[in-house]
């Protein structure tokens, strides 16, 4: 069996070449008879190849039919795209203040050591991500106030699930965005 792109000569091509993309030499077929927000919705995939290779030939000055792009989708991927790395960086930061917590409230001491490589491995993420995305450094502080309560809940539901009561009311633990994301850890209780 034939693996990749159909073998057409020029000749050949059952569709206009103007409804090609091209993507590492893989031709994906356009079908002319579908709406763009059909294919949205059809075949995601072949949609972005589609929309890519339109935006990149206008990009290179070529002449493209505007409404073969389909503009709302594109604007909803792209801040979608925006959302996604919004909630990668609360997810990690909800990492930190749940393991802080953890050293503050458990009066268990075997783990200590892998919750402390834990917040230093994930406040290294959480740098990158955000050399990668500084417009991120101003939601800091909001981040970390929206994701104590869940951490709260983990810690709590950790502890019960180990049999362990927490050494202080995991309740009253609050960090500002410095602490969590700075080299401050707890002290030792």
């Amino acid at each position: 069996m034939r693996h990749g792109p159909p073998a057409f000569s020029t000749a050949q091509k059952p569709w206009p070449t103007e409804f090609l993309c091209y993507k590492n030499l893989w031709r994906y077929p356009m079908s002319t008879n579908e709406t763009d927000t059909a294919l949205y919705r059809r075949d995601f995939h072949a949609w972005a190849q589609q929309q890519g290779a339109l935006l990149r030939r206008r990009a290179d000055g070529a002449l493209v039919n505007d409404s073969a792009l389909d503009w709302s989708h594109i604007a909803d991927e792209i801040e979608s795209l925006g959302r996604s790395e919004e909630s990668t960086l609360s997810s990690m930061i909800g990492t930190i203040i749940e393991h802080l917590m953890k050293l503050q409230a458990s009066p268990a001491t075997d783990p200590r050591r892998g919750w402390m490589e834990t917040i230093f491995r994930t406040r290294k993420a959480v740098a990158r991500h955000l050399r990668k995305n500084p417009g991120l450094k101003s939601m800091l502080a909001t981040m970390v106030t929206e994701e104590t309560p869940d951490a709260r809940q983990t810690v709590l539901y950790a502890l019960d699930l180990y049999g362990k009561q927490p050494r202080l009311d995991v309740n009253s633990l609050t960090y500002s965005a410095e602490q969590v994301l700075g080299e401050w850890y707890p002290p030792d209780q």
